[in-house]
């Protein structure tokens, strides 16, 4: 077979030699597309810069407003602290007596008398504990320093210690009264058991094929 006669893959595909063929003409990448039809790199637009401009004028202009603001933000801030620091402190404080309440709540209010007596009126120091007391009460935290009411407590629980001490000297009679019957019923019982068994004891025994029992010697 000479070199001029195509090969039977030549044929196939045309009939043209491999190195007789054309060159094929270059791929040419297409761009890619994004959602909408637009392409991804979009030249900027002519008033972006005066868009930018009018931001920041805005921006300069509203500056006095967010500095009121941050004040406001910053004020309640330290309200809330203050009121979590206070329900902290009343949390974490151990729970007094009623007699000790009432002690504490006298002796304010003999130091509060003294401090309007003062020509001052007390002077920072009232204004410090009334805030604290205020902020206490808005944390929900009950006031227990009015003398009168606690007095009016402290005379309850006195009735109710003594009512429970009663109830419980009855309660400790009834008890000691059903266990002595009980152990006097067990008693009485084992006795009667122990006497009930010395009797059948004592019985003399029927002959054996005999009926009836023994009465005598015959």
């Amino acid at each position: 077979m000479s070199s001029s006669t195509p090969s039977p893959k030549e044929i196939i595909r045309g009939g043209v030699p491999k190195a007789q063929r054309p060159d094929a003409p270059p791929k040419v990448k297409q761009p890619k597309h994004v959602a909408g039809g637009q392409n991804k790199h979009r030249p900027p637009a002519a008033n972006d810069g005066q868009t930018s401009g009018g931001a920041q004028h805005g921006s300069a202009g509203s500056g006095s407003g967010k500095a009121g603001s941050s004040e406001a933000n910053r004020s309640l801030e330290y309200n809330k602290l203050a009121e979590q620091q206070a329900a902290d402190a009343a949390k974490n404080k151990r729970k007094m007596s009623t007699a000790a309440l009432l002690a504490q709540a006298e002796e304010d209010q003999r130091r509060k008398r003294a401090r309007l007596s003062a020509p001052d009126g007390g002077g920072e120091e009232a204004g410090i504990e009334e805030w604290q007391r205020a902020m206490q009460k808005a944390g929900g935290i009950k006031q227990k320093d009015n003398p009168t009411l606690l007095r009016k407590a402290l005379k309850r629980e006195e009735r109710k210690k003594k009512k429970s001490k009663i109830e419980w000297s009855a309660r400790v009679k009834t008890v000691a009264k059903a266990m002595k019957e009980k152990q006097e019923t067990r008693k009485k019982n084992l006795n009667e058991r122990v006497t009930k068994n010395k009797m059948r004891a004592s019985r003399m025994k029927a002959r054996a094929g005999f009926e009836g029992k023994k009465s005598s010697f015959l």
